[in-house]
């Protein structure tokens, strides 16, 4: 997950006014966060459920919402990237949110805090 944090941490940066806002840096970043979340269901198969990691074992035992919580990442994540490349930073600032409040949510609910 750090190849999202390192993409989705400069999208933070600009919605928040702490960095110029660029459009065509927040279109990459956007779309390689679109691209990356189409992978992360992949980290979570049941031979790695004994892997070492910040996963919560609540995630083996309610499979179907974290699978739909990262479908809803997926989908998000996606629509934050047309909306890059529309150029639309109304509908971009407002995507952006969706997207970490699912990632936040499902951190919340399915990573262990040692």
């Amino acid at each position: 997950m750090n190849a999202m944090a390192w993409n989705v941490a400069p999208l933070a940066y600009m919605v928040s006014g702490q960095h110029r806002f660029d459009d065509a840096r927040f279109t990459v970043l956007a779309a390689r966060t679109a691209v990356l979340a189409t992978m992360a269901l992949e980290g979570f198969t049941p031979d790695t459920a004994a892997a070492r990691s910040l996963t919560s074992p609540k995630v083996w035992q309610q499979l179907d919402d974290f699978s739909r919580r990262m479908q809803a990442l997926e989908t998000t994540s996606a629509a934050l990237a047309k909306a890059a490349q529309r150029g639309d930073q109304a509908q971009m600032r407002v995507l952006f949110g969706d997207t970490v409040k699912l990632c936040k949510a499902c951190h919340d609910e399915y990573q262990r805090h040692p």
